[in-house]
């Protein structure tokens, strides 16, 4: 009751104080996950947006007194209106200029609901801070460059929270908060130098996080995902792709889902609840999978067919099936400086493959003795799997490398792995350059 009370003193005093601020939006202010309900009453009812050419945007702008000039200056400003109608209301094809749809209310009303949005081969656009509910995807967008999706909030869909059928290149989808619809939270059919962040997707019926087709260049970053009936993040033909800094939670089949990725970074992210395994990698190449925390999941903790890639320092503990399962196509996988703690029945790792080098890792069921006090296990741990292999170096306190190296003559990761990380450094500065323009 005293929050209540407190709110609504606080809302009044900014009716009185700044009016004009709630025609823009500040009720779409998010704590955490919790949103501040829409007052309708302070939107305007409009009928459905369809522009298909530049000429068409400039001649509705100028009869309905829109702000700016559609230059990338000043871009056209579609705010403060209501749409409740069933198809879509906003259409924008065939368009180069710039504008910015901000601080709408897209509902469905009625029951052939469409999508909220339908942005088609058109460029230089953004999508900010406005709420869309009751439609069958919130968002649909086919062939679009260059454009921001910001701020939104998006539930109770029945389709996908955002739903990109073309490709999404170099644009930027963060802070948006998705939750309750029917299929995916963020789903693009093909991607290009484009970044996925800060995103919180929560309660939806299929993917968290994809990027299917094809994915060059994408940053998955700093997402929160839980409650998904399907992967909490999953990227298709990963090329330089970096995948880190989520929380994935609750979510079935794999907190991570990588296929045939090249040159690809899954770094940092926490993955825990799963039903299925944590992270799963099918025909990957030349990458690096280094510093998750993976626990809690009904099968592997990671997954993985990989070539000439580097697995160092997670942490795998209580999942049902193994820490680390290398299958029989992974070859050349450095596995070191992991930590395996409470994992599988008899053996925490297994490697089907070839010429993987598995070393320095701490295992909870093999940590003594340690007679000479090196820091190493007197004896191998040995590994399930067709390949024989064992751990000659187990570590005997977890995430503690002794100054001493064992003699061995480690497995090099292929220099290309080098070039591409470059490579996606650059993308990431380059993007940061231009959203700066």
């Amino acid at each position: 009751m005293k929050k209540s009370r407190s709110v609504a003193i606080l809302v009044l005093t900014l009716m009185l104080v700044f009016p004009l601020a709630i025609q823009i939006g500040l009720n779409h202010t998010t704590t955490g996950m919790e949103r501040v309900k829409t007052f309708t009453e302070s939107y305007v009812h409009h009928d459905q947006i369809w522009i298909q050419s530049d000429e068409e945007f400039h001649i509705q702008a100028a009869a309905e007194s829109w702000e700016g000039e559609g230059t990338e200056e000043e871009p056209y400003i579609i705010t403060g209106y209501l749409f409740d109608c069933e198809t879509q209301p906003i259409r924008i094809w065939d368009t180069t200029v710039h504008w910015i749809v901000i601080d709408n209310v897209i509902d469905g009303v009625g029951s052939n609901i469409q999508c909220g949005t339908w942005i088609e081969n058109a460029t230089n656009g953004a999508i900010i801070n406005n709420e869309f509910l009751n439609r069958h995807s919130g968002m649909a967008i086919t062939g679009y460059a260059e454009l921001t999706i910001t701020g939104n909030y998006i539930h109770d869909c029945r389709g996908t929270g955002i739903e990109v059928l073309g490709i999404l290149n170099q644009s930027v989808v963060e802070n948006n908060v998705i939750e309750n619809v029917g299929g995916a939270g963020i789903f693009s059919g093909m991607s290009k130098d484009t970044i996925v962040k800060d995103n919180t997707v929560t309660d939806c019926g299929s993917i968290g996080i994809g990027l299917a087709g094809y994915a060059a260049n994408c940053i998955v970053t700093g997402n929160v995902i839980t409650d998904c009936g399907e992967s909490g993040i999953m990227v298709s033909y990963g090329d330089c792709a970096i995948i880190s800094d989520n929380t994935i939670r609750f979510v079935e089949d794999e907190g991570i889902y990588l296929s045939t990725p090249q040159y690809s970074i899954v770094s940092e992210n926490t993955i825990g609840d799963v039903i299925g395994h944590g992270i799963r990698i099918n025909n990957g190449e030349s990458g690096m999978i280094n510093d998750n925390v993976v626990e809690n999941c009904t099968e592997d903790g990671l997954h993985l067919d990989l070539y000439n890639a580097s697995v160092q320092w997670n942490s795998i503990r209580n999942v049902s099936g193994y820490a680390v399962n290398l299958l029989s196509d992974s070859s050349l996988v450095t596995l070191k400086y992991n930590t395996f703690i409470d994992n599988g029945v008899n053996c925490q790792v297994c490697d089907d493959g070839t010429s993987n080098a598995i070393s320095e890792n701490y295992y909870d069921d093999w940590n003594s003795p340690d007679a000479d006090a090196n820091g190493y296990v007197d004896e191998p741990y040995e590994l399930d799997g067709t390949a024989g292999n064992q751990d000659d170096f187990p570590l005997a306190v977890a995430g503690v490398i002794p100054t001493t190296t064992p003699d061995e003559s480690p497995v090099l990761i292929d220099p290309l792995i080098i070039v591409g990380a470059i490579g996606v450094v650059i993308v990431v500065i380059t993007l940061g350059l231009v959203r700066r323009r």
